[in-house]
């Protein structure tokens, strides 16, 4: 009895310091796709078609208002989050999440890795978009995949996403890689082809030069079955900081637009960023 006791008190150790170590396949993932990306930006780093100049005003004014604007060498954008507010839908549980997510220009390219815990067990995420594939993968005890989600419709919904943040990288914006066409003074329509991929949004903006929101209509909610459904949805910008001598957003959240009302998934706040 006293070895059996002693063999689960061992088992039950390396689980936890399993647990509780930094690596896990999935994170590994997540490196090579960065260093994937990585390479990939810097191979193919474009002459801007488009000057500041040319911009529509509401852009310019943001691209002034934050700073951004002395940041043109920028590829390569991450947005890292601690205790953010995720709402799984299936789960209809609020979960606590680190979340950090990484951009790049030139040849989309979207990572967002994912950490937390479901009664001390381990969850970790993998959103993710590289050479025209998008995916979200979850895995709980580092290896048990509850979820990945792949097809055209993820892919669309990976690349949405990557538009609606890739305004904080003007050297995209400038490239003429994405169609850009003024609807009014606060409005501005945005899209993209891309792998045979089409998706687009609208960005919309204060007077003072703020974005606030990006909207579309090209972003799928993907249940864990594979059921799919298009719902409009938006990505809000929040709080604008001083942000190592930039003004930037504190706080970014994700919002579905039901037919019973609207559901803010993802709010984060106490934003930290790092331009490469």
């Amino acid at each position: 009895m006293g070895l059996a006791l002693g063999i689960i008190g061992l088992i039950i150790c390396i689980i936890v310091i399993y647990f509780n170590i930094p690596y896990s396949p999935l994170r590994g993932d997540f490196k090579e796709y960065l260093a994937k990306s990585e390479e990939n930006t810097s191979a193919n780093i474009k002459t801007n078609k488009y000057t500041f100049e040319g911009l529509p005003q509401s852009m310019q004014k943001f691209y002034n208002y934050t700073g951004l604007k002395n940041r043109i060498n920028s590829k390569h954008v991450n947005f890292d989050f601690k205790n953010a507010n995720f709402v799984n839908v299936e789960m209809k549980k609020t979960l606590k999440i680190d979340y950090s997510e990484h951009i790049f220009a030139y040849i989309p390219a979207r990572f967002a890795f994912i950490d937390s815990s479901v009664m001390g067990i381990p969850f970790q995420g993998l959103d993710s978009f590289i050479d025209g594939n998008g995916g979200m993968k979850g895995v709980i005890a580092k290896n048990i995949t509850l979820f990945n989600q792949r097809g055209k419709d993820m892919d669309k919904s990976t690349l949405v996403t990557w538009l609606a943040e890739i305004i904080f990288m003007p050297a995209e914006m400038l490239s003429a890689d994405i169609e850009i066409k003024e609807l009014d003074k606060d409005s501005v329509s945005v899209s993209i082809n891309y792998k045979n991929l089409t998706v687009s949004g609208t960005y919309k903006f204060k007077d003072n030069g703020q974005l606030v929101e990006f909207v579309t209509d090209d972003r799928a909610m993907i249940y864990n079955d594979g059921r799919c459904e298009y719902k409009r949805w938006s990505a809000l910008f929040e709080n604008y900081q001083n942000k190592d001598g930039l003004l930037l957003p504190d706080t970014l959240k994700s919002k579905w637009h039901m037919e019973n009302g609207d559901l803010t998934y993802f709010d984060g706040k106490n934003l930290k960023y790092n331009f490469y």
